[in-house]
């Protein structure tokens, strides 16, 4: 098959060691790529104390994981975050925001993947996989450092013309593997068609108030947030796709890290990046 893009779900091991995650809807094929996400929930449609929400990837040379966790039923609110580029997710203590478990790439399988817990946990979380595969596919996941200054740009080089690219960030400005306090998860894509087509869902939350300490925000011609108080504090964007990667412009002075995953399709499928509006009635 040309491009082949399969999602399974499973259970955090608790037992440490490595764990094997495969899906017959791979069709036997070995995966070039694949994006992590975990959450605090350890049953279907079943409500779970406390938000995670842990966003990773890898193409087996490189990988990365930005995370966060807001603490429930707090008087004063427990806020951490945590970024690492040598991890696919991680799992953060609900109380203090250090590191509980986290796992690593360990290998590609047929039909799936091999993770190393590297710090194994007690609790079967759920986590998706979603796998990328195929002969006319090209894969690049890797980490930048957007530019501190005001309209400057980065480039980024992945040896092909992405079709897509799928960033995540958490507000930090260093792959420190440490947590810190307060979290800024942001989840952005952007698509190479016509124009630039992009888009980015942002979150700001701070540690220690008393007050409200969560805002949110969707931005159409974005890949990347940072919100202060209710307002856009600084941005970044897409700006340009290149013939072997990518180029991201900061919109306000701050550097911000984020993790990506390009892809292209070898002309073998087709996507989309934009926005649907909910019903408003069933």
């Amino acid at each position: 098959m040309p491009v082949t893009v399969a999602v399974t779900r499973v259970a955090c091991g608790t037992s440490g060691g490595t764990q094997d995650i495969t899906t017959t809807d791979l069709g036997g094929l070995t995966p070039k790529a694949a994006i992590f996400i975990l959450s605090s929930a350890t049953a279907d449609g079943s409500a779970a104390n406390h938000a995670q929400m842990s966003i990773g990837a890898t193409d087996g040379t490189s990988q990365w994981a930005t995370t966060s966790i807001i603490r429930n039923g707090q008087t004063t609110s427990d806020v951490y975050s945590r970024s690492s580029n040598t991890r696919v997710f991680q799992i953060l203590n609900t109380t203090t925001g250090a590191l509980s478990g986290d796992a690593e790439f360990s290998s590609w399988l047929t039909n799936g993947i091999r993770i190393n817990w590297t710090d194994s946990i007690g609790t079967a979380f759920l986590f998706t996989v979603v796998f990328f595969a195929g002969s006319d596919l090209s894969v690049k996941a890797g980490t930048i450092s957007a530019s501190t200054t005001d309209q400057a740009e980065v480039t980024t080089t992945t040896t092909f013309t992405p079709n897509d690219v799928i960033f995540s960030a958490i507000g930090h400005t260093a792959w420190n593997n440490t947590s810190d306090a307060g979290a800024a998860p942001q989840l952005g894509m952007a698509h190479n068609g016509t124009s630039i087509d992009q888009g980015v869902v942002a979150h700001q939350s701070t540690d220690g108030s008393s007050g409200s300490v969560t805002d949110g925000a969707l931005y159409t011609t974005r890949i990347g947030a940072i919100l202060s108080g209710g307002s856009l504090s600084r941005s970044y964007e897409l700006s340009a796709f290149l013939s072997d990667g990518f180029k991201v412009k900061s919109h306000g002075a701050g550097a911000q890290i984020f993790g990506y995953l390009a892809l292209n399709y070898g002309g073998k499928a087709s996507s989309y990046v934009g926005t649907v509006a909910s019903p408003t009635s069933t």
